[in-house]
């Protein structure tokens, strides 16, 4: 409807009848918020630790995937969190302790593989993050990069893990900020990219942040952690997941 500035949708001639409606009320579809887990899907207490033996998963949690509605967050939340939470719940039954999250090996520190033209010296930056500021001290070298450290943050710390496995070191290889963020680590990414920028000064930076179109983060490069054990759990959240799918 031009008049109300949409451009789409609003196409079709309302001017004649007939007419037809259907009552349309609130419902509840998806809940979001609840009980706090850390990666090993262990419910934690209100003073920070893990109960021993409860586990959780689903629409019954909060963290990440309470913190907005999204119908592909239904699925991962419970396919991953679901067989996490039954890996360390099978685990306990044994006896056995817990199953360590194991992320991938990288290849070590990250090196400089261009020449950088930056000032040497030590400097410090901090920028807005998903819950909170993210602080980076960034040493220049010879020219170049050679180590990014966050020296603050609040992120979620198993996606936070891959940030600083991945994107860092990108970074110091391609001495630039143009690189590849991570699908689900979006803001956090953009925090570090920020926090980088702001270190090595507004002149350096100029212009090398790249704009992020949030929707659209499918469309750049995912980096994936792979959990470990043929184990399935069912819990809270399984049919909307299904229903998602």
């Amino acid at each position: 409807d031009g008049e109300f500035g949409r451009e789409t949708g609003m196409d079709a001639d309302l001017s004649h009848p007939p007419y037809y409606a259907i009552k349309v009320g609130p419902a509840v579809h998806y809940t979001m918020g609840g009980i706090k887990i850390n990666t090993l899907a262990e419910v934690i207490d209100t003073e920070g630790a893990a109960i021993p033996g409860l586990y959780a998963a689903g629409e019954v949690t909060g963290g990440v995937h309470g913190g907005n509605r999204l119908g592909g967050n239904a699925v991962a939340d419970i396919m991953v969190f679901g067989r996490q939470a039954g890996m360390q719940a099978s685990q306990h039954a044994l006896g056995l302790g817990k199953l360590e999250l194991v992320l991938p090996e990288t290849d070590g520190a990250a090196a400089p593989e261009v020449q950088g033209d930056y000032t040497d010296g030590t400097y410090t930056g901090s920028a807005q993050g998903r819950n909170g500021a993210v602080g980076v001290e960034v040493v220049v070298s010879g020219g170049s990069i050679t180590a990014i450290t966050v020296t603050e943050s609040s992120e979620t710390e198993a996606i936070f893990a891959s940030v600083e496995r991945d994107l860092i070191p990108e970074i110091i290889r391609t001495q630039s900020l143009e690189v590849d963020t991570l699908a689900g680590a979006t803001i956090s990414c953009q925090a570090v990219l920020d926090a980088v920028a702001a270190a090595i000064s507004a002149e350096r930076s100029n212009g090398l942040i790249p704009q992020i179109n949030l929707p659209l983060v499918g469309q750049r490069r995912t980096k994936q952690n792979a959990l470990r054990s043929p184990a399935v759990f069912l819990l809270p959240g399984l049919f909307y997941a299904g229903y998602a799918a």
